[in-house]
């Protein structure tokens, strides 16, 4: 990574942080989904009558490990929303980051009407391209770090609170170190190709929109049981979604040239 390119990743960093969109976007959905959302959560777990919680998660016992099936009510709870609902909502973090710095990025630039200059230095446009994911990918993954730090305190609040360690788990490192990643990667590429066709920031944002589909579809099939995320499974998805990733790149990057920039 040479003087340029770094000069592009601060520039995108800068450009990113002006849109206001963007800007709460990147604020709000995190702190809500790491803090808030997991805050009310624990207080419901906590609050909630024995009897009661134990009639509502008689239904979801099955889906739960071995070890945590005879165990009280409020750790069976806390467990469930922990590490089977929090796990695919939190992809939607980098996910939504990615795509968010990407359509800043390369769609911002057009949109700005400063494509033109960046491609007349004496950068590359191949390096030019490297900086660019690079940079949406680096914004993304800060996020989702400060975010899973975030989610780290409360839930270890919450192992405090009902008696129990039930964060984190090997599924979570999984999550972390190798899917969150890997979906950075999958949104910023998409964004690229999304960039083709899109003429504004928000139109990019709209078109994006429904690669978060497949995440809600992680969140239903984990909640039911119909896909359970084990360890294996989410180390066999996170190699899926790097080989898509490494595909993608490519394609991308093919797509990426002066003449098509300029269109």
């Amino acid at each position: 990574m040479n003087t340029a390119q770094k000069a592009i990743i601060k520039k995108d960093f800068h450009e990113v942080w002006d849109i206001k969109m963007a800007r709460a976007s990147i604020l709000v959905v995190p702190l809500v989904l790491v803090i808030v959302l997991p805050a009310v959560l624990l207080a419901v777990v906590i609050l909630a009558p024995e009897e009661i919680s134990s009639q509502e998660l008689s239904s979801f016992l099955p889906l739960l490990p071995e070890e945590m099936r005879n165990t009280a009510s409020p750790q069976v709870a806390f467990f469930y929303f922990a590490n089977m609902i929090f796990q695919p909502f939190f992809l939607m973090i980098p996910m939504m980051c990615g795509s968010i710095a990407a359509a800043s990025s390369f769609v911002g630039e057009k949109e700005r009407g400063t494509i033109e200059n960046l491609l007349l230095t004496p950068v590359l446009v191949r390096k030019i391209f490297t900086a660019k994911v690079v940079g949406c990918s680096l914004l993304a993954l800060l996020t989702t770090g400060i975010s899973f730090v975030a989610f780290s305190v409360v839930m270890v609040v919450g192992n405090i609170l009902i008696g129990a360690v039930v964060f984190p788990t090997l599924s979570w490192g999984i999550v972390v170190l190798l899917l969150c990643p890997g979906v950075t990667v999958l949104s910023v590429s998409f964004m690229v190709l999304v960039s083709a066709k899109a003429k504004t920031f928000v139109e990019a944002q709209q078109m994006s929109g429904f690669i978060v589909l497949p995440i809600i579809l992680l969140v239903v099939g984990q909640a039911t049981g119909v896909m359970l995320l084990k360890p294996l499974n989410l180390f066999l998805g996170s190699a899926v979604v790097i080989a898509i990733d490494v595909l993608l790149l490519h394609f991308a990057s093919s797509k990426f040239t002066a003449e098509k920039l300029l269109k």
